[in-house]
């Protein structure tokens, strides 16, 4: 499938869709700000990951600090939601994507 004209769409400080935390995965926009899981390193006594068997999410990487995720603390830097909406607004406008 073609890329969606909004994926060119850069935010009024200059960032890409995928920064901002939306990402085309065929007619769908998949959001994800937070890609970092707080329980992925976690391990009890045994040595097992309290990581959740059914859950894709990973550690904190170079996705989580560009994005601005922080381990530990829960709150979203507000400057990310901005960019979100930006992006999602562009994205329906363009009425590429069917559903999120």
């Amino acid at each position: 499938m073609r890329a969606h004209a909004w994926q060119n769409y850069r935010t009024k400080d200059g960032t890409t869709p995928s920064a901002a935390g939306v990402e085309q995965l065929g007619d769908m926009l998949v959001v994800n700000v937070a890609p970092g899981c707080e329980y992925f390193t976690v391990r009890d006594d045994a040595g097992h990951s309290f990581r959740c068997s059914f859950c894709g999410y990973g550690r904190f990487d170079k996705r989580s600090q560009t994005m601005g995720q922080v381990r530990g603390q829960v709150d979203l830097d507000a400057a990310l939601l901005g960019r979100l909406e930006e992006v999602l607004r562009v994205a329906a406008e363009s009425g590429e994507a069917r559903h999120v």
